[in-house]
């Protein structure tokens, strides 16, 4: 009886496992022609079992793109229609979250202090949540009289650096910004 509920065990997981990695080898095909990218993505989620996430304040969601794909997977779609922009996408799970191209360079190379033109910069970082307690995807985090700021990634974490004293404030659509 012992061996029988493990193999029932096994069996179950290896069902999980082989519909998580359906997810992210889905095909979908469009024939849509130009569309904006806000309507991409909306027939994107609409097709697919896939949330995408984005900060309408800084994307153009009204660039007009080329939705005509054929049996490609989605990231390979999402790629297709980011190429002439500065922005690149993250798959966590089944959701896409869209962040600046430079937000991914900086992580990799910037150091925790850094001078420029004689002036000192912090690295400042945090997690973004709702009153809830949950993550906020795609928040923006400015730093305040600038245009310095970046985008929280799919946890709700932010990562900048900001000359001493800063002031931040973080918006959000639906949300009152935050300083």
């Amino acid at each position: 009886m012992k061996k029988r509920s493990n193999r029932i065990l096994r069996i179950a997981a290896m069902m999980l496992i082989a519909g998580s990695l359906s997810l992210q080898a889905q095909n979908v095909s469009f024939n849509s022609g130009q569309v904006t990218l806000k309507k991409a993505f909306e027939k994107i989620e609409s097709v697919s079992n896939y949330k995408i996430a984005y900060n309408s304040s800084k994307l153009n969601i009204n660039k007009k793109v080329t939705l005509n794909q054929k049996n490609k997977t989605v990231p390979q779609v999402m790629e297709e229609l980011l190429k002439d922009t500065d922005y690149t996408f993250e798959v966590k799970g089944n959701q896409i979250v869209i962040v600046p191209k430079k937000q991914v360079k900086k992580e990799k190379t910037e150091k925790p202090e850094k001078h420029y033109n004689n002036v000192t910069k912090q690295k400042v970082s945090g997690v973004i949540t709702d009153q809830n307690g949950e993550s906020v995807i795609g928040a923006s985090v400015m730093v305040k009289g600038s245009s310095t700021g970046t985008v929280t990634d799919a946890d709700g974490r932010y990562e900048l650096y900001v000359p001493a004293g800063s002031t931040l404030q973080v918006s959000y659509l639906g949300y009152l910004t935050q300083t």
